[in-house]
């Protein structure tokens, strides 16, 4: 968050166009800081992310437009397919690639192309 805080400061970054991804235990991360700082972000993108405890925190981000990616061998799979059951409970604005034989890696890489596509589709409408 120091990071973000700096580069906004320096340079002429878009605070509608602040988007979070990343893979794994980082991926978790997304999810943490995602509903942490729920204002701050355009788009999530938990790649093959280890699930943090809060489920029920995914409410907080309702509006935020959410993409994940999992292989279908991941050992995570079964917690991704529990946060995307929930998004689609609460209707999020979300996206699901599963590849059905993908391991943990390279599914993400596979589809980083359709992760891209996603996120750049979304800009918050309320950002300061």
């Amino acid at each position: 968050m120091n990071v973000i805080r700096i580069v906004r400061k320096e340079l002429p970054v878009d605070p509608r166009r602040i988007y979070l991804m990343d893979h794994s235990m980082g991926g978790g991360g997304t999810w943490h800081l995602g509903m942490k700082y729920p204002k701050m972000w355009a788009a999530l993108a938990p790649l093959a992310p280890a699930p943090p405890r809060n489920i029920g925190d995914l409410k907080k981000i309702k509006g935020t437009p959410v993409i994940v990616v999992c292989g279908g061998r991941d050992f995570l799979v079964g917690s991704a397919r529990k946060w995307v059951a929930r998004m689609k409970e609460l209707e999020m604005n979300h996206r699901y690639i599963e590849v059905p034989k993908g391991g943990h890696i390279l599914p993400v890489i596979q589809k980083l192309p359709e992760v891209f596509t996603f996120i750049i589709q979304h800009r918050r409408p309320d950002a300061d």
